[in-house]
């Protein structure tokens, strides 16, 4: 494949589904304007959007390469117990 430019994002900061489209807000970290230190403030750089039959595409191979991962022990899962009151 030959890729024309390339994206980069610290996080997603926005996931949402309208008009039939799925929207990713993607941000860079950014240092603490301040300078006294404080934790970096996302700024959106960029938004992706794809319609819905490429997100389930993507998702599936996403959770194929998650589980390769797994299996590589380069993951591992992470439980969370719900504790009741």
């Amino acid at each position: 494949m030959d890729v024309k430019e390339e994206f980069y994002g610290d996080g997603l900061t926005k996931l949402h589904f309208a008009g039939g489209m799925v929207r990713f807000d993607f941000a860079t970290f950014q240092p603490d304007v301040s300078g006294q230190g404080g934790a970096p403030v996302p700024e959106k750089n960029f938004r992706l959007v794809m319609n819905l039959q490429g997100f389930l595409t993507m998702f599936d191979t996403m959770k194929k390469l998650t589980d390769k991962m797994l299996e590589a022990g380069l993951l591992r899962k992470n439980f969370t117990e719900k504790l009741d009151d």
